[in-house]
C-alpha cells in the first residue's frame, strides 16, 4: 500500500510538470525546492513541486521524509498537496494555500532483552506507529536572486490527527506544524 502511495505520488509529480508544459511561459511559472524542515514529524529534507498561474492560483505537491526525534530514529514519509493564491511583487511571492497532509511511518526507541529458544537472549527493538492526517494550511515565501535560483521558506500548520513517538512518550495530538527552508529553481 505504501509502496503505490509512493509510486502514485512520482506520478502525480511527473504528469504536472508535463502536463504544464503545453502551457504558454507568460501564463504560468514552476519551481522545485529542496528543502530541510523540523517540526513535529521531526527533522525531514523534502522536495517541493510548486505551479503557479498569472491569476494568483497556486498548487503544491510534494513528497516529504522525515526522521522522528526519538534515541533510536526511525522514519515518517508524509506528502503534502495544496491549492491556494500566490501574490507576486517583483521577484517575491508569498502563497496562502490549503489542503492534505497525511503519511505514516515507524519509529525505534528502545531494546527489549527476550530469552530465546536456546537460552540466550536477543535484543528485540521497540517501535510505534506514527500517522499523519490533517488538512494543512501552507504559507510560502519565495524570492529569486536571480531569474532562475532563489530561496524559499515555508510554515504548515496542520488540524487533525497526529499520532507518533516525541522524545520519550508517545503523543496524540489534534493540531501538528513544520518548518521548511531550502533553496528553489524556476523549471
Amino acid at each position: 500500500m505504501k509502496k503505490r502511495f509512493i509510486i502514485g505520488s512520482i506520478f502525480f509529480i511527473f504528469m504536472s510538470i508535463l502536463s504544464a508544459q503545453n502551457v504558454e511561459k507568460a501564463t504560468s511559472e514552476m519551481f522545485l525546492s529542496p528543502t530541510v524542515g523540523f517540526g513535529a514529524p521531526g527533522v525531514g529534507t523534502g522536495v517541493d513541486f510548486m505551479y503557479r498561474h498569472r491569476s494568483g492560483f497556486v498548487a503544491f505537491c510534494n513528497l516529504n521524509v522525515s526522521i522522528p526525534i526519538v534515541p533510536m530514529a526511525g522514519f515518517l514519509i508524509h506528502p503534502e498537496f495544496y491549492v491556494g493564491y500566490s501574490i507576486k511583487r517583483n521577484n517575491f511571492y508569498v502563497s496562502f494555500s490549503g489542503g492534505l497532509w497525511a503519511g505514516g511511518g515507524m519509529s525505534f526507541y528502545d531494546y527489549e532483552l527476550r530469552k530465546n529458544e536456546h537460552g540466550g537472549t536477543d535484543l528485540i527493538p521497540q517501535s510505534s506507529v506514527n500517522v499523519i492526517g490533517t488538512f494543512g494550511i501552507r504559507n510560502d515565501y519565495l524570492y529569486l536572486f536571480k531569474e532562475n535560483l532563489g530561496i524559499t521558506f515555508s510554515h504548515t500548520h496542520g488540524l487533525g490527527i497526529q499520532v507518533g513517538r516525541w522524545f520519550l512518550e508517545d503523543t496524540f495530538s489534534f493540531y501538528t506544524m513544520m518548518l521548511k527552508f531550502g533553496i528553489t529553481f524556476r523549471v
